[in-house]
């Protein structure tokens, strides 16, 4: 085993391919090539963290797992993210593909000295300090601002950093190129190899104690390779323990993700992270295998006019502006604008009470307090909201998928029938085979019954999302319902199909059985067409 690695090893140092891109030896069409100090380049990928033009619309997610070996440093709790760049996609930050290689860092590290690219520069940048990254990030920074080809936007040009905890998560978990199943298990989707096939770590049949060069094993769902095992990755803010659902409040040292080449196999999955000293007998943390991934970021509010936008959209948070707010939300509402009446009487007492000191200073403990309310309010109204359109998004995907289900059982049962007519015709000419027309029949009507349950399910589905949500409503979650199941187009058809169902459905006769048919045969169009 050892020596089919050894030589896989030689043949691809030997190749073009490396020669000509070291730095991005398994190129994507989507890839983003940004230039660096002396000539050299570095590859990085979009990850999306909103199909919104609305900035506060950031990706929640759970990050950590239900169950670890290191429950302070990896259990459960509720992360945001949002991305700095936008396109017509939505909004997006910028990761590199592969982990900061030592001769891009030496570049960085010196940009008046260039190294010459060799097959020992080409792995990873290892035994450097989280200071050596943040000066190298300082670094590349500069350049950026005078490079032509650099991220830009809002006239902003991007700066380069370590990722934050929350960043490298998302992009570890495969952000929204993946199911939200498969988001949230405890390692990327896999192929027949396993994690074998998209890690290197602990042992003679992977790394065997050794760094190993990029582009080697299988990238994750956003094409980023080696964000489990190799090198493990310094984050950009210091550690913080995890206790219910959220940090404990002290702000610890070094904070790494994702393992290394020294790691157990069974210990890489999307929630590693542990803290690191950083200082070590006196000098900085530096380890062979500790070392980095960079990010392109820009400012939250680059000017004051963005600033001025985004305060006014954070303002707006809780008091939701959709025509079909529910009693609750009403309520909340109103209770917004009571508060915000009571605002202004308070003005109004304090221009009546100027020259009394006793009266002001209790009005301005009375607008603490309301403040405080009104900000929990928000709050509150805001979380709502958000798991509303959580809710809608995954009741739309779940019409789709049993929209789908009721179109493979109606062929199901086509090709039923065939067998059907097929062992009648021969029960005609030998009554030997009459025994496969009652099989058949019985088979047929077990086909039946589970299409019947499908049926049922999907318009349970359906009664609920009508009652909850309206189209309005729904039709603008649709892009999003569909981007969350990934790159695959599969569902999307379907997902349409029962949308349209639903805008209709309130509006017609209950009657089960005609209802049935009409959805089995708008599900069965969509395959039967094709």
């Amino acid at each position: 085993m050892k020596n089919f690695l050894l030589l896989s090893l030689i043949a691809l140092l030997s190749s073009n391919a490396f020669a000509i891109e070291p730095y991005n030896p398994k190129p994507l069409k989507d890839d983003v090539i940004v230039s660096m100090p002396c000539g050299f380049k570095m590859a990085l990928r979009k990850v999306y963290t909103s199909f919104s033009d609305d900035k506060t619309k950031d990706a929640s997610f759970i990050a950590g797992a239900f169950e670890s070996r290191s429950p302070m440093a990896q259990n459960q709790n509720q992360q945001y993210v949002q991305g700095g760049f936008y396109d017509k996609n939505g909004f997006y930050y910028l990761i590199s593909k592969y982990e900061l290689l030592d001769f891009q860092y030496q570049a960085l590290k010196n940009p008046d000295k260039c190294p010459t690219i060799s097959k020992k520069n080409s792995l990873p940048a290892v035994n450097i300090s989280w200071f050596d990254v943040v000066n190298a990030c300082r670094n590349y920074s500069l350049y950026l601002q005078n490079a032509k080809d650099a991220p830009n936007f809002a006239k902003e040009k991007a700066f380069a950093r370590l990722p934050s905890d929350e960043e490298w998560e998302f992009a570890a978990r495969g952000g929204f190129n993946v199911s939200s199943s498969e988001f949230n298990a405890n390692l990327p989707p896999l192929g027949e190899g396993g994690i074998a096939s998209y890690a290197w770590f602990q042992g003679p049949n992977s790394a065997n104690g050794h760094l190993q060069l990029p582009g080697l094993k299988e990238p994750n769902a956003l094409g980023i390779f080696d964000m489990l095992g190799n090198a493990q990755e310094m984050i950009l803010e210091p550690f913080k323990a995890v206790r219910t659902n959220r940090y404990l409040g002290q702000n610890g040292a070094l904070c790494v993700r994702g393992g290394s080449f020294k790691s157990p196999k069974d210990s890489l999955v999307n929630s590693s992270r542990s803290e690191r000293p950083l200082y070590l007998k006196g000098k900085e943390n530096r380890s062979v295998d500790m070392g980095a991934r960079l990010v392109l970021a820009l400012s939250v509010a680059s000017d004051s006019k963005t600033a001025g936008e985004l305060n006014q959209k954070i303002d707006a948070l809780g008091t939701s502006s959709n025509n079909d707010l529910d009693k609750d939300a009403k309520e909340k509402a109103k209770t917004l604008a009571m508060i915000d009446d009571l605002k202004k009487q308070i003005k109004k007492a304090d221009e009546e009470a100027l020259k009394n000191e006793k009266v002001l200073k209790l009005n301005q403990i009375f607008k603490e307090q309301l403040y405080s309310l009104r900000s929990q309010i928000a709050t509150v109204n805001a979380k709502a909201d958000e798991e509303r359109a959580l809710s809608a998004t995954s009741n739309l995907r779940l019409g789709g998928f049993l929209c789908r289900s009721i179109a493979v059982q109606s062929i199901d049962i086509e090709v039923r029938k065939t067998l059907l007519d097929i062992s009648k015709s021969k029960c005609q000419k030998d009554q030997n085979t009459c025994k496969n027309v009652k099989r058949n029949e019985e088979a047929l009507n077990t086909e039946f019954e589970v299409l019947t349950g499908l049926l049922t399910y999907y318009g349970d589905t359906m009664d609920e999302a009508s009652k909850l949500y309206s189209p309005l409503f729904l039709n603008k979650l649709l892009n999003s319902a569909k981007k969350s199941q990934g790159d695959s187009q599969a569902l999307d058809a379907f997902i349409d199909i029962y949308y349209d169902a639903l805008v209709t459905y309130p509006k017609l006769n209950k009657d089960s059985k005609a209802l049935h048919k009409l959805w089995a045969d708008k599900c069965y169009s969509q395959v039967k067409e094709k």
